[in-house]
C-alpha cells in the first residue's frame, strides 16, 4: 500500500516507558516503509 503525504504527517509514535523519546524500532520500521 502506498503512503500518502497525509499518512506521513499524521503518523504518531508511542513514547518509551523508561527513557525520553519514541520507540526506536517503531520509528525505524516506519522510515523503512516510507523509503
Amino acid at each position: 500500500m502506498a503512503l500518502t503525504p497525509e499518512d506521513v504527517v499524521n503518523k504518531r509514535f508511542q513514547p518509551t516507558k523508561f527513557r525520553e523519546g519514541y520507540d526506536q524500532d517503531e520509528v525505524d520500521d516506519f522510515l523503512d516503509e516510507i523509503v
